[in-house]
C-alpha cells in the first residue's frame, strides 16, 4: 500500500513535470541529491538509490535528470526486485512527463513495452508496441524489434493471426532482406503452426538462398527445413538441408548427430 501511494506521489508529480508546473529546483540540493542517489546505485546501496531517486522526482519536478532517475527506479524494479510490472509502471509515469520529447518518448514506450511482456501482461505490451510501429518514427532495426515482440504480445493472446499480419507488416516494410530477416523467421514459424508448410518453407528457403542476410539467420532457416523434412519422413531432404548449414550453423555438434541418425 505504501509503495502504491509513493508511486501515486511520483505519477501526479510527472504529469505536473511534464506541464511546466511546480517550483524551479534548488541547484545545489537537486545536484547533491542526485550526486548521493548515484553514488549509492554504483555502490550497489539499491535501497538507498531507491529512496534518493524517488525523493529527487518528488521534490524537484524541474531537475535536469529527472530522466536518469525514472530508468534507475525502472531498473530497480525490474533487475534487483524481480518485478517487471512494476518498472513498466515507473516507465509509463515517466512517459506522461516526457509524453513531447519523441525521441525519449519512444525509448521509454519501448521499455515499457518489454516491461510488460517479462511481466506476462501481454495486453498492455501490445498497447505500446503498436502506437510505436504505428507512429513511423522507429528506425528499420528498432522496427524489426518491436515487430517481433508485438507479435509475441498476441501470440499469448492467442491472437495467431494478429501476430501474422504483424510480422508479415514487418517482413514486407522492411528496407533490406537482410534486416527483416528475424520478422521472416518468425513468419515462416507462425505459417507452420497454422498448418501452411509451403508458405513457410518458401520463407526459409529465401533466407537461406540470400547471400545478403547474415550467416546465422541462414543457417537458422536451413536448419527450420531440415527438421521439417524431418517431420515429412523425407530423409533425404532433410539430410540435404543439413549438410547445406553444416559449415555455418554455431553448433556443428548438433548437425553432425541429426547426420548421423538420418544416414541409420
Amino acid at each position: 500500500m505504501r509503495r502504491t501511494l509513493l508511486w501515486c506521489v511520483l505519477f501526479l508529480t510527472a504529469l505536473a513535470a511534464g506541464q511546466g508546473c511546480g517550483p524551479n529546483p534548488e541547484p545545489d540540493l537537486a545536484a547533491t541529491l542526485f550526486g548521493a542517489a548515484r553514488t549509492a546505485w554504483l555502490a550497489g546501496d539499491y535501497p538507498k538509490a531507491e529512496q534518493d531517486y524517488q525523493r529527487y522526482l518528488r521534490d524537484f519536478p524541474k531537475a535536469p535528470e529527472r530522466l536518469e532517475a525514472w530508468r534507475r527506479l525502472a531498473d530497480i524494479a525490474r533487475d534487483v526486485r524481480g518485478n517487471p510490472g512494476e518498472a513498466a509502471s515507473v516507465l509509463e509515469s515517466a512517459l506522461l512527463e516526457f509524453e513531447k520529447n519523441r525521441a525519449v518518448r519512444d525509448d521509454l514506450a519501448a521499455a515499457a513495452g518489454e516491461a510488460w511482456l517479462q511481466a506476462k501482461q501481454p495486453a498492455r505490451a501490445a498497447e505500446h508496441l503498436r502506437t510505436l510501429l504505428a507512429g513511423g518514427s522507429l528506425p528499420p532495426e528498432g522496427r524489426v524489434r518491436i515487430s517481433l515482440q508485438l507479435a509475441q504480445s498476441l501470440t499469448m493472446l492467442e491472437d495467431v493471426s494478429g501476430a501474422e499480419t504483424a510480422l508479415r507488416l514487418c517482413h514486407q516494410a522492411g528496407p533490406t532482406a537482410a534486416i527483416a530477416a528475424p520478422c521472416s523467421l518468425r513468419l515462416a514459424a507462425v505459417l507452420l503452426e497454422q498448418n501452411k508448410p509451403e508458405a513457410a518453407r518458401s520463407l526459409w528457403k529465401a533466407v537461406y538462398e540470400n547471400g545478403t542476410i547474415d550467416a546465422s539467420f541462414r543457417a537458422a532457416a536451413g536448419f527450420a527445413l531440415g527438421e521439417e523434412a524431418e517431420t515429412r519422413h523425407d530423409r533425404k531432404a532433410a539430410q540435404t538441408w543439413y549438410e547445406a548449414v553444416r559449415e555455418i550453423y554455431p553448433n556443428p555438434a548438433v548437425i553432425e548427430k541429426k547426420l548421423e541418425y538420418l544416414r541409420h
